[in-house]
Order: structure tokens, then C-alpha cells, then sequence
């Protein structure tokens, strides 16, 4: 037989991790409730440059003029966005030779303004005879977005790159919320 003092250790013991045991289940039952998220549409348009290297017979610094779709949802006001986008664009149209591109991205944006993101981009472009041909490419993209009265204006640094090189993107604009849902219980 167990001496007393032995007992009474072994059913504090006991009784503790049953109440350790009991407050796991409290934390995993509050873990799976629904959680309250936002999900808002925004869009604007965007303005910039592409610096495409291969284009050595025209001039390497292109135009790009388009608009941005997204739509982002976030857990609350404070925590970080997570973004899907849709980027239809048009460039050098200073040189007579328009090259529209279509890019989808999926990315996050963080409470302080930083973004990332990264997708797949495909667009018009030229063969070296003139004809019109189909490209994709991966791109990645960085950037910052600031808050002025509403407001989001996006200043991104956008790399794309495939088998035949890669670019370089500055792209600017503002985006203005257009909608805001509240989703979960």
C-alpha cells in the first residue's frame, strides 16, 4: 500500500492533467469557430513602365496603361490581406505596336502595407519577323501600399520572367474600395 502522503501526490497529479486535459478541449472548441472575416473589392486603374531587355531593335522602355481587379479578404481590420488580383494591361502604345497582357495574382498584403504576390502572366508580343505571337511567363511582384483619406495608392516592383528572359515592371495607380462583406458568423 501506497504511504498516504504518495496517494495524495498521485491524485493531485490525476486530477490536474484532467483539468489540463479539459482546457485543451475548451481552447480546440474555440480554435474551430467560424471566424469573422471581411472580404472587400477594390480596384483602379494602374500606370508604368516595363523595361524589356530583349527588345534591341526598339526601344527597351515600354508603357503599360490598365486596370486592377481585387478582391482580398483579411480576418478582421488589423490582421493581413489575402489577395487575389486580375491585371489587364496594354503596352507601348508610344511605339505603334500594342501589347496587351493578362496577369492573375494571388498574394498577401500585410497590416503595415507591404505586399507580395506572384501568378502567371500571358500576353501579345512580336517575333523578331513582326508577326503577333502568345507568351506566358511567371511573374513576382513587391511592393508598398499607402492609405491617404480611403485610398489605397500601390506603388509595385514587378518581376516576369520565361524561356526567353525576364522584365522588369514599375507599376503605379489607386484603388478605391467598391464593396465590403462580412463573412463567418
Amino acid at each position: 500500500m501506497l504511504p498516504e502522503s504518495l496517494r495524495i501526490a498521485v491524485l493531485a497529479v490525476t486530477i490536474s492533467s484532467a483539468l489540463d486535459h479539459s482546457d485543451t478541449l475548451t481552447k480546440r472548441e474555440t480554435i474551430e469557430e467560424p471566424t469573422k472575416l471581411l472580404e472587400r473589392d477594390v480596384s483602379g486603374p494602374r500606370v508604368g513602365f516595363t523595361w524589356r531587355p530583349e527588345l534591341r531593335a526598339g526601344e527597351p522602355l515600354v508603357s503599360q496603361f490598365g486596370w486592377h481587379f481585387e478582391h482580398h479578404v483579411s480576418p478582421g481590420v488589423v490582421g493581413p490581406q489575402f489577395v487575389t488580383q486580375f491585371v489587364p494591361l496594354v503596352a507601348g502604345v508610344e511605339q505603334g505596336r500594342i501589347r496587351p497582357s493578362a496577369s492573375l495574382g494571388l498574394g498577401v498584403r500585410l497590416p503595415n502595407g507591404y505586399e507580395f504576390g506572384l501568378g502567371p502572366t500571358v500576353g501579345a508580343s512580336y517575333d523578331r519577323y513582326g508577326q503577333p505571337v502568345l507568351r506566358t511567363a511567371v511573374f513576382l511582384t513587391a511592393g508598398r501600399s499607402f492609405e491617404y483619406e480611403g485610398i489605397r495608392i500601390p506603388v509595385n516592383l514587378v518581376l516576369a520572367t520565361n524561356r526567353d528572359g525576364s522584365r522588369v515592371s514599375l507599376i503605379a495607380g489607386y484603388a478605391i474600395r467598391r464593396a465590403t462583406r462580412r463573412v463567418g458568423a
